[in-house]
């Protein structure tokens, strides 16, 4: 019946996550809207006092919708402290010592331990990831500090309303102090003085750290989060002075990683601790749940610690509202306790009339610790040898801890098969022997497991065999469950059956509670709205709004490009273009250089063999075909490159302009296309006309600055250009004078003369020098493009370039405070705008209204 039930609920797994889908976009939906609601102008100051509160409801209500509707299924593993929770994860996971274990209380704050669903086949061992410590926000230690305050008062025997006094407005640390002073001098009363203890050392962990680590989230390891998150024994608190308790932890020495230390001085702050585990398929095979489905093991804190245990109720309160199924481990050292129906009931106390044991698994921890006595074991001696079968409550009779331990599990959930028989360390004594290569635990827990031996298990296991089958009853089963490997197996296999089948239906009535939730808080809003006017009267037409809305866009993209301009100018964009075109012309298109080249030799440069062959034509070579070997042979091409140049320059200069203007014109286009709907075009000098006449020349101009932005091109673009005088095609570069080698002038009679220049050698009477003219080809040439073109032309780059950026300051320097009087005139833009008062429903209150009409799809 069983197996069917969880078949049944598998069947409805896509309708379910279909369902959780819709009622995500639902909360989309609404904080869409409050989004568009929040970039609008601010709601008028005369709205009802209670909108804005309930506004802020359903937001919250939304995002929690939304957030239940994306989140994974959480299982919450609650328990009295010591029950070896944190040990029976680690059974669950397949490593012992991951998480703080001790006999003693060690686990004071909520852990979630997310289970990757993505297994490896070759994983030997379970991977903890980075551990994430999550700090309370301000206002939930706040909150955190009202819940501790009113358990004190009502453990004081006091009102708790003369104590809200100090968390109304801002904490209130030192009257807090006072007050805990006061009350442990007058009181010997154990529970007290601990909760006291407390809130002692929760208030000075916030007074030093609150400002710097509240709602943070800070990455820790593995070795530093074992250290720093084990629970101090408590002290003897009646024996302690108040004053023992007022000493101010020390400040953290690195802010951005908390060490070992850091992590226990800070403790109470702590919210909760997230780790992402990946667990071998050999421990823990989750294939059945599909690689999307994602589930968290929530270790909550034991109940009844005296170190933080009203702290820890209030988180655990808080976690446990997300959580969709609850693992209770009862402790089996003491059979029939009250802190499992403890539980319970604080659960439907705070989760309302919802019938939670459908929810509940129930683990019985430390089976192998039941306390038997010996006339106990004599009986279970006796039954186990029993030669006729026995049934279950025949059993029960006759072992009295035995029932009252089943009986107590038993009625904590609906269904009998849903309570396991653990043994945590008899689980990881088996796992060691799956595989050699297996690793559960860190060696020093390795000793722990060895020395472990349970002595009582092959009796329960006869027993178990000596057990009716047919009879009505799952004892059997439990104790198998049990011998066979501590019970860890089974409960593996319950709470991915309880994933499955009702995790993510528990998680659908969660979200759709919630959704709930958000809609009586939208029921709400509307009543609100109902007490505003379908019609009120607004005295700003929709055209003036959408043209003071466009004017300051426009200024804003204007004051936007002055201050890009001020940190970039076009010479940086166009120096280094114009730096490739220089070396690419010099270097590959002058000739000189390739004939240089051809005519040299072991680095000698020879042109003695440069003659015509004299066929009888009459033939002369020429002046590109001649070898140089003079400055005069470079000076032709030389100014050539440069005329060349310039013109190149000057049109990569202008290119960059129109490239400005054409970006500026698309960043602008929406409000062009805005201005063109309010003002047409052929009524736009007409308008101007009209202005002039009734407001001004000053603010006729504005309106010119208004019109402008229709095209930038036609009326800023030739502007730049002539001012600029980028249109004038005279060339401004003297070639004669900068030209870097010497020439035949008044003053000397020849220019310059190579080595290699035949005459001069004939001149010199004497054979070539040794000197390596290639090396010297090689220098000039660089000399010509580093020192001479590049140098000239970047400095008429950065010339040019100043003038159009100093025109472009000009022009927005002007036009920015038009566009800002204009905004500010507020009867000029309706007169403009051709305003009129007009009655219509404010779009403020159209976005409301649609906000609290939101409905989950069907």
């Amino acid at each position: 019946m069983v197996e069917n039930g969880i078949k049944i609920c598998q069947k409805n797994y896509p309708m379910v996550q279909e369902q959780l889908h819709r009622l995500k976009e639902y909360g989309d939906s609404i904080i869409q809207g409050i989004d568009s609601l929040s970039q609008q102008q601010p709601l008028p100051d005369w709205i009802p006092g209670e909108l804005n509160n309930n506004l802020q409801k359903v937001e919250q209500a939304a995002k929690k919708t939304i957030e239940l509707a994306s989140s994974p299924v959480k299982i919450g593993l609650m328990g009295e402290f010591s029950s070896g929770k944190t040990l029976l994860l680690g059974s669950l996971i397949g490593y012992a010592d991951g998480l703080p274990v001790s006999e003693n209380p060690t686990t004071g704050n909520v852990t979630a331990i997310h289970l990757d669903p993505v297994q490896s086949e070759d994983l030997h061992k379970t991977e903890f990831g980075e551990f994430t410590i999550k700090y309370l926000s301000h206002n939930e230690v706040k909150e955190c500090l009202d819940y501790m305050l009113e358990v004190a008062a009502e453990k004081a025997k006091q009102s708790p309303d003369p104590l809200k006094k100090f968390t109304t407005t801002n904490i209130d640390i030192d009257g807090i102090l006072g007050w805990c002073k006061q009350t442990w001098g007058a009181s010997q009363n154990k529970e007290l003085r601990s909760l006291l203890r407390e809130l002692v050392g929760f208030l000075l962990a916030y007074r030093v750290y609150g400002q710097n680590i509240c709602d943070r989230l800070y990455q820790v390891d593995m070795a530093t989060a074992q250290d720093g998150l084990k629970l101090k024994l408590p002290p003897n608190v009646l024996e302690l002075d108040f004053q023992e308790l007022v000493v101010s932890p020390q400040p953290w020495l690195n802010p951005a990683r908390p060490s070992a230390q850091d992590l226990k001085n800070s403790f109470s702050l702590i919210r909760r601790i997230d780790v992402t585990v990946k667990v071998s398929k050999q421990i823990w095979d989750l294939s059945a749940l599909g690689e999307n489905q994602e589930f968290v093991l929530l270790d909550f804190p034991g109940l009844g610690a005296a170190n933080s245990g009203v702290r820890d109720a209030f988180l655990s309160l808080r976690e446990l509202k997300e959580v969709q199924t609850i693992l209770l481990l009862l402790n089996g050292k003491h059979p029939g306790g009250e802190t499992a129906d403890k539980i319970k009931s604080m659960m439907e106390k705070d989760g309302g009339s919802q019938d939670l044991k459908d929810r509940i698994l129930v683990g019985v921890g430390r089976f192998n610790q039941l306390p038997l006595s010996e006339g106990d074991k004599e009986t279970l001696e006796d039954l186990a040898e029993e030669l006729a079968l026995l049934k279950e409550e025949d059993v029960l009779d006759e072992l009295n801890v035995l029932k009252l331990t089943m009986t107590g599990a038993k009625g904590l959930t609906t269904k009998p098969e849903r309570v396991v028989l653990l043994s945590q360390m008899s689980s990881l004594k088996e796992l060691t022997k799956l595989s050699t290569t297996l690793e559960v635990c860190s060696q020093d827990f390795m000793r722990e497991i060895e020395r472990y031996q349970d002595d009582i298990a092959p009796t329960w296991e006869k027993l178990a065999e000596m057990l009716d089958s047919s009879s009505a009853g799952v004892l059997q089963r439990q104790l198998k469950d049990f011998v066979y490997d501590g019970g860890v197996k089974r409960l593996r296999s319950l709470i991915i059956d309880h994933v499955k089948a009702y995790g993510l239906k528990q998680l659908e009535e969660d979200t759709g509670h919630q959704a709930r939730v958000c809609q009586q808080h939208q029921n709400e809003l509307k009543g609100v709205l109902e007490k505003i006017p379908e019609y009120i009267p607004d005295s700003d037409s929709q055209t003036f709004i959408e043209l003071s809305q466009t004017i300051e866009e426009v200024y804003n993209v204007y004051t936007r490009l002055r201050t890009d301009l001020k940190k970039k100018t076009l010479q940086d964009e166009i120096t280094e273009v114009v730096k490739e075109e220089v070396t690419n012309e010099i270097f590959f298109k002058w000739n000189e250089w390739s004939l240089l080249f051809d005519k040299t030799k072991d680095g000698i440069v020879s042109i003695e063999d440069e003659e015509i062959i004299d066929f009888g034509y009459d033939y002369e070579l020429e002046d590109d075909e001649k070898t140089p070997s003079k400055s005069e042979d470079f000076e032709l091409t030389f100014k050539n490159s440069v005329e060349k140049l310039e013109k190149l320059a000057r049109d990569r200069i202008k290119e960059a302009v129109t490239e400005l203007f054409t970006k500026l014109s698309g960043e602008l286009a929406p409000q062009r296309q805005k201005l063109q709907e309010i003002l047409p075009l052929d009524m736009r000098e007409e308008i101007k006309k009209n202005i002039r006449e009734n407001f001004g020349k000053k603010e006729a101009n504005c309106f010119t600055t208004l019109s402008q932005v229709n095209d930038l091109s036609q009326y800023w673009k030739p502007f730049v250009l002539q001012k600029s005088k980028l249109e004038d095609d005279t060339l401004t570069i003297d070639a004669d004078s900068i030209f870097p080698l010497a020439r035949a002038e008044k003053e000397h009679q020849k220019g310059q003369v190579f080595d290699w220049n035949p005459d001069r050698r004939e001149r010199d009477q004497t054979e070539p020098r040794s000197f390596n003219n290639q090396i010297l080809v090689l220098r000039l040439r660089n000399e010509i493009n580093n020192s001479c073109m590049q140098l000239q032309l970047v400095e008429y780059v950065g010339k040019m370039t100043k003038k159009v950026n100093d025109i472009l300051n000009r022009i927005l320097n002007q036009e920015v405070p038009r566009l800002n009087a204009i905004s500010r005139n507020e009867a000029l833009l309706k007169y403009i705008a051709a305003d009129e008062l007009e009655t219509k429903t404010p779009l403020w209150l159209q976005n409301l209204s649609q906000i609290a009409s939101v409905e989950v799809k069907r």
